[in-house]
């Protein structure tokens, strides 16, 4: 006869030691044999971590990262997906993929900032993607200059040069020749000069920081450029865009005497990305100031049944799960323990009194993996089980 026998409440993607013993009535135990037994895999929870630059030239680059926990893989890893995109043009990623913890990228453009992100891959499913790595790629040779405007006269020529239209880097100096030319041909070159260029102000607020949050605005304040640059402040542009960008970038302007904005129609319990700049009555602007700025979120949903991991005469130890919620930080697991009594389960709560064999129960709580925000506190709830009934309303410990 083939029986079987139902393990619940296992962990995912772990590897279970089974054993199997044959008991005979008249000696006892007999044989045993023991298989190992490895469940399925989940859907994976966690990011890849510590995204950094193995190297960074002009033209490519490699990046590397660390892997999520192992306890957030939910399986043996198939790939990594990767996704980098010019950080001016975030809405036109490049999707790759590797099966190592690093990628090499070719054919980038010389001295530009790129973002890039990685999420962990297996069998289950896709992870969720990592925070965005800025880099910037090296400098490399410019361009030939722009011969711009020329006036001249009788004895004497004014050029006008401006920075070639691909400078692949900070343009900080022009080499300057000329040679004249008459009816006989071209003459020597002339003792070459070195012309420095004047560095551009480019001015930038400080101290941007967030002041409310609901679950579809975000508030913040900044402080404009220091005093000596204001008199270049025509007004401030704002930009906008989520991390997984769910919704398009968002760009607006608001006046030079204004130092705050809201900024509403967003997702509940997303990352932002916010950048102020100042912006030149020339239309250019300065450097931008940056932060990330959440949303809040919503109602956590139903977190799977905890397990019992260890038992005594007046202790059990459970392990809680981690909730997998994208609309908010959880701030507390709430626990609830049931006394069975007289084979019924009551849910009334009762106080802890004389008529109790023991009267003190200890749980002991497994840290819980979370990614959201820090967990301030569990809650244990405890209710008696009492003459087959469940009252929920709240009774303080003491004597009855």
């Amino acid at each position: 006869m083939v029986r079987s026998y139902e393990l619940q409440n296992v962990i995912s993607w772990s590897s279970l030691a089974v054993t199997l013993r044959g008991v005979e009535q008249t000696h006892g135990l007999t044989d045993y044999i023991t298989e190992t037994v490895v469940t399925h895999e989940t859907i994976p929870v966690g990011k890849p971590v510590n995204i950094h630059p193995m190297s960074i030239q002009p033209n490519s680059a490699q990046i590397a990262w660390d892997p999520p926990i192992c306890e957030e893989r939910g399986g043996l890893r198939i790939r990594y997906d990767v996704e980098m995109a010019p950080k001016n043009s975030p809405m036109s990623p490049k999707l790759m993929t590797t099966n190592t913890e690093y990628i090499a990228l070719a054919s980038l453009t010389a001295f530009t900032t790129y973002q890039i992100r990685t999420r962990y891959v297996n069998s289950a499913g896709v992870g969720p993607f990592s925070d965005f790595y800025i880099f910037q790629t090296g400098q490399g040779p410019p361009g030939a200059p722009i011969v711009y405007n020329f006036t001249y006269d009788d004895i004497s020529i004014g050029v006008v040069i401006v920075q070639p239209a691909q400078p692949n880097g900070q343009i900080d100096q022009f080499n300057i020749e000329a040679r004249a030319r008459n009816a006989a041909g071209w003459g020597d070159w002339s003792k070459h000069i070195q012309v420095s260029t004047k560095p551009e102000i480019k001015p930038s607020p400080i101290a941007l920081r967030q002041f409310m949050a609901n679950m579809t605005c975000i508030g913040f304040q900044w402080a404009p450029p220091p005093s000596a640059d204001l008199h270049l402040v025509h007004s401030y542009e704002i930009r906008v865009f989520s991390s997984d960008q769910t919704i398009l970038p968002i760009r607006v302007f608001v006046s030079k005497d204004n130092h705050e904005h809201i900024q509403c129609g967003l997702n509940p319990y997303t990352q932002y990305s916010v950048s102020v700049s100042v912006m030149k009555g020339t239309g250019q602007t300065g450097h931008p100031l940056a932060a990330r700025m959440w949303t809040e979120g919503m109602t956590p949903p139903k977190p799977r049944p905890p397990v019992i991991r260890k038992e005594t005469t007046t202790t059990v130890t459970i392990e809680v799960f981690p909730v997998l919620f994208d609309y908010g930080p959880i701030t507390a697991y709430q626990i609830r323990l049931l006394r069975v009594f007289h084979n019924h389960t009551v849910r009334d709560p009762h106080p802890l009194g004389s008529d109790e064999t023991t009267t003190t129960v200890t749980i002991e709580v497994f840290p819980v993996l979370f990614d959201y925000g820090p967990i301030t506190a569990y809650q244990i709830r405890l209710l008696r089980v009492f003459h087959n009934h469940t009252v929920r309303d709240p009774h303080p410990l003491g004597s009855d």
